[in-house]
């Protein structure tokens, strides 16, 4: 099988970018709704404002390192394709 044409392989990118972008999305719909649902239970006295705040603060963490993992894994597939030779 021959390799693929520079061409293809910017139209390969261009896919992997909107695939990239839809699982950000993802991460961030995810992120929302767990947000919703802590709010919702700190506002029924189910935890308290402390509780919340940590809740908050360890889904960020979690949310910003998926993110990151999406990223460097795209950039790394990039690479690999364009190089393709």
């Amino acid at each position: 099988m021959p390799s693929p044409t520079e061409e293809r392989r910017k139209e390969i990118v261009k896919h992997l970018h909107k695939v990239l972008e839809n699982h950000r999305t993802a991460v961030r719909n995810i992120r929302r709704d767990v947000k919703e649902t802590i709010d919702k239970l700190e506002k029924e006295k189910k935890i308290s404002q402390d509780e919340q705040k940590r809740a908050l603060d360890e889904m960020e963490k979690i949310s910003h390192a998926e993110a990151k993992k999406i990223e460097d894994l795209s950039v790394a597939k990039e690479r690999e394709i364009l190089e393709l030779r």
